[in-house]
């Protein structure tokens, strides 16, 4: 009794001592809360990447955190090698366990309704959407993307040629001697002028201010977001109001607001006539609960995600990867001219599917790269949980990162020799049979890279067409090589469940001399 009653004075006499005492105990307690509640609820499943080497190695945690944020490639192909058909298994992670499935579960995924499985509550938590903006707020922006976007596809494929007349020249320039750009940061303009030329219309497009912002919001939600999964859930709200990146997402919401509440109201009001736009299309298609001006501005902002930086990170990864294999560029300018020609000198729809090539090269690249290593993600909403084919259950709450999509694509089982590089695989794989023709196109799912069954990436026609675009107008106007003596490929950066190309790796322009 005297030891707790001197305890407690001394507490009182040092207010600093007791504010630490009682944050680490607001820190501790949550997370072996967390702990021992998610490793009970999820003991039946098998666990990798966790290594305890004696019953005192507290560190054991830490390491496993640290992996799956720096080594999640490794781990996919850990559970893969270890789980290849059939299984669930699971990964510590700095937001405790989250599990994963072979690629033959997917369908059981996939066939789950959104009310058991949730992909926008897997981006709202991946993204910790209540700070970043990146939250579940129903399907307008797929609904108009699978809809509209998907059936005016071939229609919008003349505008996005002109913005490229536009965007090349302003970015990249003429270049009559060799000239070093950041190849990503460039193609984040060109991708952004192409991209809200559907979206917004010209020259709304072209603005700086919402450039910048259509650019910089993704990059500052997630980085914010990956800084303050660092906290403990009960400091984030604290974090969320102190960092800098929150602050400047904030700022880009303002800005989007600032930009599309005007011209829905003009539109409302009859000031301006309806466009053949992506905005209108969201009016159009919002039903009572999405017809505020502000929750459509919002939209755009999550939406760059995908339409800029996704498409503009593929896109770095394919010229780094044509770079790195310098034999293909002359076989793939010859089929750019063959198909102009045949086209009538003018990019089209029938052009797009025509590049064979270029599609399998994509392709390839993309098997060797993709955006994430493990995909299709969900969470268990229904209070019942949820129960794989295999009889394994998950309770309320628990992520389901998806499927090792990456280390199934290395193996020799289902590719032949998955660890060369052939830009030509997927156009062999297409002349097998009528089937394996539409299987093996850079836009279709056969790898789980687009996603998986009714939650697939609906703008992947899109992003495929954009990037042609572009690569033909490169390929055809520039010599291109790596800046100084680099003739390798640059290291991606992994980041916890991503898969990011070089940002500062400099490429080399110069006008070709014909």
């Amino acid at each position: 009794m005297e030891f707790t009653d001197d305890l407690v004075l001394r507490l009182k006499q040092n207010p600093i001592t007791t504010a630490v005492v009682f944050l680490s105990i607001l820190t501790f307690v949550p997370k072996l809360w967390g702990y021992f509640s998610s490793y009970w609820a999820l003991s039946h499943i098998p666990t990798i990447g966790f290594e305890k080497r004696s019953f005192f190695d507290f560190g054991a945690h830490w390491r496993a955190r640290m992996k799956f944020v720096w080594e999640c490639k490794s781990l996919g192909v850990e559970g893969y090698k270890k789980f290849p058909t059939g299984s669930v298994w699971k990964v510590w992670t700095p937001d405790g366990y989250k599990v994963a499935c072979s690629p033959d579960l997917a369908g059981d995924i996939t066939a789950a309704p959104d009310t058991v499985l949730s992909s926008n509550a897997a981006l709202q938590a991946r993204f910790l959407g209540w700070y970043t903006g990146m939250d579940s707020d129903g399907d307008l922006r797929n609904k108009c993307v699978r809809v509209d976007l998907t059936k005016k596809h071939a229609k919008q494929i003349a505008p996005l040629v002109e913005e490229n007349k536009y965007a090349i020249p302003k970015h990249i320039g003429e270049c009559d001697e060799w000239t070093a750009y950041p190849l990503q940061p460039t193609l984040l303009k060109v991708i952004a002028l192409l991209s809200g030329r559907i979206m917004i219309g010209s020259p709304r497009n072209r603005n700086e201010e919402w450039c910048n912002t259509v650019i910089q919001y993704s990059m500052d939600a997630f980085g914010g977001g990956a800084k303050l999964r660092l906290l403990p859930t009960f400091l984030r709200p604290i974090g969320a109001a102190l960092l800098p990146d929150i602050r400047r997402v904030k700022n880009h919401q303002d800005v989007a607001r600032r930009t599309v509440i005007p011209i829905v109201l003009a539109r409302r009001s009859g000031e301006e006539k309806p466009q053949d736009d992506f905005l209108q299309w969201m009016m159009d298609s919002a039903n009572e609960n999405e017809q505020s001006p502000e929750f459509l501005a919002k939209q755009f902002l999550i939406i760059s995600l995908a339409s800029i930086h996704t498409t503009t990170m593929s896109l770095s990864k394919a010229i780094f990867d044509l770079l790195s294999h310098p034999e293909y560029i002359e076989p793939m300018r010859q089929e750019i001219e063959r198909v102009y020609k045949e086209e009538g000198g003018v990019f089209t729809n029938a052009m797009s599917k025509k590049l064979e090539l270029m599609d399998s090269f994509f392709k390839e690249s993309q098997r060797r790269s993709p955006p994430q290593p493990i995909g299709t993600p969900r969470i268990a909403v229904h209070p019942d949980g949820f129960t794989f084919s295999t009889g394994h259950h998950v309770p309320q709450g628990t992520e389901i990162i998806g499927c090792p999509w990456l280390a199934a694509s290395f193996d020799p089982a289902i590719l032949e020799k998955p660890d060369e590089f052939d830009g030509y695989r997927f156009i062999k794989m297409r002349a097998q049979s009528a089937e394996a023709d539409g299987r093996y196109t850079y836009a279709a799912t056969s790898l789980g890279h687009w996603g998986y069954g009714k939650h697939v990436c609906p703008g992947r026609f899109f992003a495929d067409t954009e990037m042609k675009i572009v690569l033909c107008d490169i390929l055809m106007k520039y010599d291109i090589r790596f800046a100084g003596s680099r003739k390798e490929r640059p290291n991606d950066l992994v980041f916890e469940l991503n898969i990011a190309a070089d940002n500062d790796c400099q490429v080399e322009f110069r006008r070709r001399r014909l």
